[in-house]
């Protein structure tokens, strides 16, 4: 991490290795769990478009990552705990 005189810190991109997008830690999870970007959407009581942005390529607010990790666990549990893991790694399993 590198830090700068009264700036916010910088992370390295090997800060946090194994690592992936948001976008694309949702992707996988979406196809891998076999979960329709539809549920996704009725389920945050959000349009398909939203959900569909997401899909290709607008990463999702720290608000939205929340709200979409709290969803998956709602609708499988374990596709929660792999969004968590491609998008944060395994830096709390210390």
């Amino acid at each position: 991490m590198n830090l700068r005189r009264g700036k916010a810190p910088v992370l390295n991109s090997s800060a946090l290795p194994d690592t992936i997008r948001a976008i694309d830690a949702l992707k996988q999870v979406l196809d891998t769990y076999s979960i329709s970007q539809n549920k996704l959407a009725v389920t945050m009581g959000i349009s398909r478009a939203n959900v569909g942005r997401w899909y290709h390529g607008l990463d999702p607010s720290a608000e939205n990552i929340a709200q979409i990790t709290q969803v998956l666990k709602t609708l499988n549990p374990l596709a929660a705990k792999e969004f968590v893991r491609l998008y944060l790694g395994t830096i709390i399993d210390d």
